[in-house]
C-alpha cells in the first residue's frame, strides 16, 4: 500500500508544470505538463527549470476503417456430374442404285463407276449404277433364225426402186468391197477459202470411216482422200449456181467443170463418190447437192455419187459425215425414212438429231447384221423370254434387237437407246423403243417436200412405224436458233412417249413387252398373252 501511494504522488508531480527558474536536481531532466516541455538547465552554478517549449498538438491517428471481410456463405461442394459426351452427327449414308433422285441426268462417281438419275415407271426417278468401261454381253440364243423375222417385200406396187426389205435389187453405187471417196475442198475468186480446209471436216472423215466399219460389221470399208489446200475453181461461184442444188438434174455439169480443176491433184481411177466442200457462208449455193450420175473425167466416163455442201447444211448445223452417210445409204439401195417419227432416233431418218445409229431393219436389208446381233421368235412359238439389249448407239457386242414375227409381212422390233458414241442424247435419256414393220406398204415420201406428211405413216404410208406407248413422259427438249430470219431446230422436239422406262410395259397384238431392268443395258421380258 505504501508503494502505491508513493507512485501516485510521483505521477501527480510529473503532471504539474514546474516554476520557471526553480531548482531542479539534474541537468537535462524534463517534465511535460500543460502542453509544454520543461528542461532542467544550468544557470550559473545552479540547476533550474527553463521556461518550457510548447509542444505541437498531436493529430489524432485515424482509426483505419476495417476492411469489410465478407463472410461468404461457403460454396456448396458441387456434386460431381458426368460431362455428357457430345453425340456424333452420323455420316450420311452413301447413295446407292435404287435410291430416289430429283434431276434426270445428275451423276455421282463411286467405286463401281457412277450413279445416274433416270426416270422410271409411275413418274418416279431413281439412281442407276453405271460402269465407266462396258464389256461385251454374253451370247444369247435366239429361239429361231433371224431370217424368220426378216420378212420379204410384200408390196404389189412400188413407188421407188429403193429396197424396203432384203434383198436389195437396185443400187446406183456398188454395195460391196472398198468404197473410195474424195473430199475435195473448192474455193472461188469471189469466195476464197482461208486456212487449212481439213480443219473444217477432218473429224467428219474419221467418223465416216468409223461409222461404216462398225455398223456394217466390217463388211464394208471406205477409203477417204483429201488435200490440205483449197483448190481454186476456174470460174467464179456464180458460174456453178444454176447446176448445183438438191437433186438438181443438171448437177453433173457443175461436177464435170470442177473435176477438171482438180484432176491434177487427185487420181480419179476407181473413185466411187466425190464430196465437194465449199467455204462456209458461200451464198450462191443455198442447198446441198446430191445425185448419182455419170460424169466425164480425164479417166473417162465415171458413174459416181455426187455430193456437195450448201448453206442448208451450215444453217442446220448438220455434221457433214452424217449427211453424206445417209445419202450414200440411199445410193447403196435402201429407202430409209421409215420409221419417220420421231425423226431423230437414227441415221435412217436423215434428220440431224441425237440418234446416229443404223436401224436394225435397215442393217438386215443391207445384209450387214450378224445373226448373233438379233434375237428372233414368232407369235406361234413365243414363250415368256428375257432378252438383254445393246443400246443402238454403243459399240458393244451382243443382241441389238429383239424381234417377234407376227405374220408373213409383219415383224415387231424392240431396240434400246442411250447417250453413247453414236448418240448425242442428253444425260439420263434411255429406254426401249418398238416399231412394227409391214412390208405390204411403200415408204411413200410424197408429202415430205410439201409439208403435208405427218410422218406417222397415216396419210403417206411407211414400211415401218414407231409405236407410241400409253405413258406420259412429256417432250424431249429442243434447241432453236435463227439464221437470216429462218428458225432451225438443232434437236427437233419429239415426244418421249416413244421411250419405255424401267418398270413400264406395252401390249401389241397379243405380245406384252416389259422393261424389267436397266443400267448399262436394258433387259426386257417378252410374254404372249
Amino acid at each position: 500500500m505504501l508503494i502505491s501511494l508513493v507512485l501516485v504522488a510521483s505521477i501527480a508531480q510529473a503532471a504539474t508544470a514546474p516554476k520557471v527558474g526553480s531548482a531542479c536536481k539534474s541537468a537535462g531532466q524534463t517534465i511535460t505538463a500543460g502542453g509544454k516541455k520543461y528542461t532542467c538547465v544550468k544557470s550559473g552554478k545552479k540547476l533550474v527549470w527553463d521556461k518550457g517549449v510548447t509542444l505541437a498538438s498531436p493529430k489524432p491517428s485515424a482509426s483505419p476503417t476495417p476492411t469489410a471481410t465478407a463472410t461468404a456463405t461457403p460454396k456448396p461442394t458441387p456434386t460431381a456430374t458426368a460431362t455428357p459426351t457430345p453425340s456424333k452427327t452420323p455420316e450420311p449414308k452413301p447413295l446407292v442404285a435404287g435410291d430416289p433422285c430429283s434431276t434426270v441426268g445428275n451423276s455421282i462417281n463411286n467405286a463401281q463407276g457412277y450413279l445416274e438419275c433416270r426416270d422410271v415407271a409411275n413418274n418416279q426417278k431413281k439412281y442407276f449404277q453405271l460402269s465407266n468401261s462396258i464389256s461385251d454381253l454374253a451370247a444369247q440364243t435366239s429361239p429361231l433364225p433371224f431370217t424368220t423375222c426378216r420378212v420379204a417385200d410384200q408390196r404389189t406396187t412400188k413407188v421407188s426402186p429403193e429396197a424396203i426389205a432384203y434383198p436389195i435389187t437396185w443400187s446406183p453405187l456398188k454395195r460391196t468391197g472398198n468404197f473410195r471417196v474424195l473430199f475435195i475442198p473448192f474455193d472461188f475468186s469471189d469466195f476464197p477459202g482461208t486456212g487449212n480446209p481439213t480443219s473444217v471436216y477432218a473429224q467428219d472423215m474419221v467418223k465416216f470411216k468409223e461409222w461404216v466399219k462398225w455398223y456394217s460389221n466390217g463388211k464394208r470399208s471406205v477409203q477417204v482422200e483429201t488435200t490440205e489446200k483449197w483448190i481454186r475453181a476456174s470460174k467464179p461461184s456464180s458460174a456453178y449456181s444454176d447446176y448445183l442444188g438438191h437433186a438438181n438434174e443438171k448437177n453433173a455439169v457443175a461436177f464435170e467443170m470442177l473435176l477438171k480443176d482438180s484432176e491434177n491433184v487427185f487420181d480419179y481411177t476407181g473413185i466411187d463418190a466425190v464430196f465437194l466442200i465449199f467455204p462456209t457462208g458461200i451464198q450462191p449455193f443455198p442447198t446441198e447437192s446430191t445425185r448419182s450420175a455419170s460424169v466425164m473425167t480425164n479417166k473417162g466416163l465415171l458413174t459416181i455419187g455426187i455430193y456437195a455442201t450448201g448453206q442448208t447444211l451450215v444453217n442446220q448445223r448438220q455434221e457433214l459425215w452424217f449427211w453424206l452417210t445417209h445419202e450414200l445409204l440411199h445410193a447403196w439401195g435402201i429407202a430409209q425414212h421409215a420409221p419417220a417419227n420421231p425423226g431423230v432416233l437414227n441415221i435412217s431418218t436423215g434428220t440431224p438429231g441425237p440418234g446416229q445409229s443404223l436401224l436394225s431393219w435397215d442393217a438386215m436389208t443391207l445384209d450387214w447384221a450378224n445373226p448373233e446381233d438379233l434375237w428372233c421368235t414368232n407369235l406361234a412359238t413365243l414363250t415368256t423370254s428375257e432378252v438383254t439389249l445393246v443400246p443402238m448407239e454403243r459399240e458393244q457386242e451382243g443382241v441389238h434387237a429383239a424381234m417377234i414375227n407376227l405374220a408373213p409381212s409383219r415383224t415387231l422390233i424392240i431396240e434400246s437407246h442411250r447417250k453413247d458414241k453414236w448418240g448425242k442424247f442428253s444425260s439420263g435419256t434411255y429406254g426401249v423403243t418398238a416399231y412394227i414393220v409391214d412390208t405390204r406398204y411403200n415408204t411413200d415420201r410424197t408429202g415430205e417436200g410439201n409439208g403435208t406428211d405427218d410422218f406417222k405413216g397415216t396419210k403417206y404410208t411407211r414400211a415401218a412405224n414407231n409405236i407410241e406407248f400409253n405413258v406420259n413422259h412429256g417432250g424431249y427438249m429442243m434447241q432453236w436458233y435463227s439464221v437470216e430470219g429462218q428458225d432451225y431446230g438443232v434437236v427437233p422436239l419429239f415426244s418421249k412417249n416413244y421411250f419405255l422406262y424401267e418398270g413400264e410395259s406395252f401390249t401389241f397384238e397379243n405380245v406384252t413387252v416389259k422393261l424389267t431392268k436397266s443400267g448399262d443395258n436394258d433387259t426386257i421380258q417378252i410374254t404372249k398373252n
